[in-house]
Order: structure tokens, then C-alpha cells, then sequence
């Protein structure tokens, strides 16, 4: 094997070592998460303060809740099919206890769908 390509070889090989080690960390941190929420569960309310598109139009939608009176914001997904919402309803919201900003929305069943729970604002009229 020549010089030139055993340089080539290494390269690749450096960067699809760093490819999956970023990879993997991506994984242990969602996985660390996911844990985190279902050993330290606690709930509260939340306000929804946005909706908004992501990556690959994916709808999502921002919002703020209160733990020891500390503001936190967080976002989810949701579904634009099943969820009925606006911007000022409130909303139910998981987080993990030793770090509120790992947190998500709490979904519910409805007609075998899973959607988000929302106490809608009452509109006078």
C-alpha cells in the first residue's frame, strides 16, 4: 500500500470513529433523558406561548411553566390532524425533578389517538 492511500485510509477511518461517537452520545443523552423523566416524574401546569414549524415542517409548539419560581420554556411536538389548541391555553407539563429543563408534554388518549392534554382558555363573548 502506498503512503498516500494508507493517509487516506486513517482519515477515514479517524472520521467515521468521531461520525459514531457523536452518534452514540446523541443516543446516551436522549436515552440519560428519557430515564431521568421516568425516575424523577413530576408534573405541573404550563401555559403554551407559541406554535411554530421545525425541521422538515414538523409543527411544534413552545411553552413556559414554574418550578420553585424559576421560569422554565420548553417545546414538543405535536400533531396538527388531532391537537386543538391556542396560544395562551394551558397545558400539562413533565419534567424531571433535579433538572426541570429536561421536560415534556403530557399526552393523553383520545379515540386512539394521542394528543396533547390541554385545558383550553375559556373565550368570553
Amino acid at each position: 500500500m502506498k503512503k498516500n492511500e494508507k493517509k487516506e485510509v486513517i482519515r477515514s477511518i479517524i472520521i467515521i470513529v468521531v461520525f459514531l461517537t457523536c452518534i452514540g452520545g446523541i443516543i446516551w443523552f436522549y436515552i440519560n433523558d428519557s430515564n431521568q423523566l421516568k425516575k424523577e416524574s413530576m408534573y405541573t401546569k404550563g401555559i403554551i406561548t407559541e406554535k411554530f414549524a421545525g425541521a422538515k415542517v414538523e409543527s411544534l409548539v413552545r411553552f413556559e411553566f414554574y418550578v420553585n419560581k424559576i421560569k422554565y420554556i420548553g417545546s414538543d411536538g405535536y400533531s396538527i390532524k388531532y391537537d386543538v389548541f391556542d396560544v395562551g391555553d394551558s397545558c400539562f407539563v413533565m419534567y424531571a425533578r433535579n433538572n426541570p429543563r429536561n421536560c415534556r408534554l403530557i399526552r393523553i388518549t383520545v379515540d386512539g389517538n394521542k394528543v396533547l392534554k390541554i385545558q383550553r382558555l375559556k373565550h368570553l363573548n
